[in-house]
């Protein structure tokens, strides 16, 4: 769904160049992390299955994961790569393994991990996380620590209710762990928060769209105790990913003068400077057939995108490497 607002993006040419794109075959995979030029993608439907891409999608590598659940009822299993350790994640159980890239391995778990909705490894000891929280499950962030005694903090102030708490404070969470923070990015609304692996806020920054107010209508069931959706919501940011100071927003709304073809053709992608706190430059990237973009992640070389079955790679152009790096 698009909604025109009084804005004007800018398009500079030519900031990125397509490279490459390989057929996965399947459309369950998802992006686990990046590290020493490898890009590591996860599959929902078989959680202890992994490929390993190589530079320009020329090499791909099968993995699988060792791992004996011992009857833990998994829902939802995610796996995030960092570095040289991958983190295997069920917030419905709760549970977080962790092992090593190099044998690929599950040798340890982190205890007393609470329940959560979304969550991104801090380090093989420390987890942050968006769970929810007694008063009427409403969204909250925090963060777990496995310590002598294993405890978790929340920030309750963090998010911003506009109507339940829930689809209203609904958003995509991305982790930086080399600057070690995090942002997220609202669904339906133009805002998103940048903070501290401690869950201190930094600043909360706008993206370019007039649209403060979340456009969604609840219905609640069951004498109020469960609710959803009561009308297609206006989603106004769809997917982000964040490398170094640049957060990577895929905007659903359009803006003054973009022709409509534009729309029909392309995912138009949004760049902000954290450091700067400002709206950068806008671009495109062209869709595959009808195939629905899934997932973005971004290196200070490239771009992937990951359209259903079909993995993309564009490479970054000066304007956006020199933002990246400060030059």
């Amino acid at each position: 769904m698009q909604y025109k607002n009084p804005f004007i993006r800018r398009y500079p040419q030519h900031p990125i160049t397509l490279i490459n794109s390989i057929d996965l075959k399947f459309n369950s995979y998802y992006i686990a992390g990046y590290t020493r030029n490898k890009l590591y993608l996860g599959n929902y439907t078989a959680p202890l299955h992994m490929i390993a891409i190589g530079p320009g999608l020329k090499t791909r590598q099968i993995i699988e994961i060792a791992f004996e659940p011992k009857n833990i009822p998994f829902k939802s299993v995610r796996i995030a790569v960092r570095d040289s350790i991958f983190y295997l994640m069920d917030g419905s159980v709760p549970a977080v393994f962790t092992g090593s890239t190099k044998n690929w391995k599950v040798n340890s778990q982190l205890k007393g991990v609470p329940y959560f909705t979304l969550a991104e490894p801090i380090d093989t000891t420390s987890i942050l996380f968006r769970s929810n929280n007694s008063k009427k499950g409403s969204h909250v962030f925090g963060v777990y620590k496995e310590n002598r005694h294993p405890e978790s903090s929340y920030n309750p102030s963090l998010l911003k209710q506009q109507i339940d708490g829930i689809f209203d404070t609904d958003g995509i969470l991305v982790f930086d762990p080399k600057k070690q923070r995090m942002v997220y990015v609202y669904y339906y609304r133009n805002e998103f928060i940048v903070a501290d692996k401690e869950l201190t806020l930094k600043y909360r920054g706008h993206t370019i769209d007039t649209i403060t107010q979340a456009k969604i209508k609840i219905a609640y069931l069951n004498k109020n105790t469960s609710r959803k959706m009561a009308a297609p919501p206006l989603t106004v940011n769809a997917h982000a990913a964040l490398c170094e100071n640049l957060l990577f927003v895929h905007s659903n709304i359009q803006g003054q003068f973009e022709e409509e073809q534009l729309w029909k053709n392309a995912y138009i992608m949004d760049v902000y400077d954290l450091k700067k706190h400002r709206y950068l430059l806008s671009f495109a990237i062209y869709k595959v057939g009808d195939k629905k973009l899934r997932a973005l992640y971004v290196t200070a070389s490239h771009l992937y995108a990951l359209m259903d079955n079909e993995l993309v790679v564009y490479e970054l152009r000066t304007v956006l490497k020199k933002e990246i790096t400060g030059n």
